[in-house]
């Protein structure tokens, strides 16, 4: 269950870096093209830092919970969530709330940097806790009126 937990901060992460460079990447090229003072190359420079810097948290939670949680592992350790989320596109066992999913749900593997929505990969992730419940007759109850915790 860490490496599922290590994965989805991952996945959270490679996001932020995504929208981060997106948005960084034509600001330091427009500044760099009309700069001539090392004053501001410094700021440029702790800029590119950060987004780098929350590159590698990412890389490094992935490295991390791939050595636990990979495809073949899934399949062979969670092979119910498996068949229905990979093979079938079906979320349902991780759908609590409702409409969660979105509008287009198909067959995925759902924990794979910048093609997974997150929120496929959050839903895939109560799959897999959701077997990991059933298969250990663990007493666990799904919070579904979210009114008391919001």
């Amino acid at each position: 269950l860490l490496a599922v937990a290590k994965r989805l901060v991952a996945l959270a992460r490679f996001h932020v870096f995504v929208r981060m460079e997106s948005v960084l990447r034509p600001t330091i090229t427009e500044r760099l093209a009309h700069t001539d003072s090392t004053k501001n190359d410094n700021k440029h420079f702790q800029e590119v830092q950060t987004l780098m810097s929350c590159y590698d948290r990412a890389q490094r939670l992935m490295r991390d919970s791939e050595k636990v949680l990979n495809c073949a592992s899934l399949q062979s350790l969670y092979p119910e969530t498996f068949r229905k989320v990979c093979i079938e596109g079906d979320l349902s066992s991780g759908i609590t709330l409702g409409g969660e999913a979105g509008v287009t749900v198909s067959p995925l593997y759902p924990f794979t940097p910048y093609t997974t929505q997150l929120n496929h990969a959050a839903i895939a992730a109560k799959c897999l806790l959701a077997e990991y419940v059933d298969k250990n007759n663990i007493k666990y109850e799904v919070i579904t009126d979210v009114k008391d915790f919001m």
